[in-house]
């Protein structure tokens, strides 16, 4: 049996229910690389974790990848906001640009904008990239970087 996280070909391959995390010290934050979804056996295959409070998974602003190319963001379990069908395509690779200020979570996808939003704000918490803990769920990140951002002005 293949563990849920390895590495293949310098990237970080992701499969049922795996995970990586690293805590992020700032609160305003942004995190680019690459992702792609690998299999389309399952509606949800895997995304990103923001400011994630502890190392639970489900917990804190969650970013999900479909395989109809669709993009959601969620806070708390409740969809925020979705990106349309076919803005992430799968079984290619995408640059995505994520960028946490204050109460605003933005995300690019190839350079184009396909959401923002406003989240509760959150404490710095973990970053975690996973794949959704059903059978078949496997996506692949690399090149991934994480910077810290000056604080949102009050507004």
């Amino acid at each position: 049996m293949c563990p849920p996280v390895s590495v293949e070909d310098g990237c970080l391959d992701l499969k049922d229910a795996g995970e990586v995390q690293r805590r992020i010290e700032a609160a305003d934050f942004e995190v680019r690389g690459s992702i792609i979804v690998k299999d389309r056996g399952i509606e949800n295959q895997g995304g990103i974790s923001l400011r994630r409070p502890d190392s639970k998974r489900g917990s804190g602003i969650r970013l999900s990848f479909y395989r109809d190319g669709d993009v959601h963001l969620y806070a708390g379990g409740q969809r925020l906001a979705r990106a349309g069908q076919g803005r992430a395509p799968a079984g290619r690779w995408l640059q995505f640009l994520v960028r946490a200020t204050g109460d605003r979570v933005s995300v690019e996808i190839e350079g184009a904008k396909v959401l923002e939003a406003s989240v509760p704000i959150l404490e710095p918490g973990f970053l975690a990239l996973y794949s959704a803990d059903k059978g078949g769920a496997r996506v692949a990140f690399k090149d991934i970087e994480c910077r810290p951002l000056a604080p949102a002005p009050p507004k």
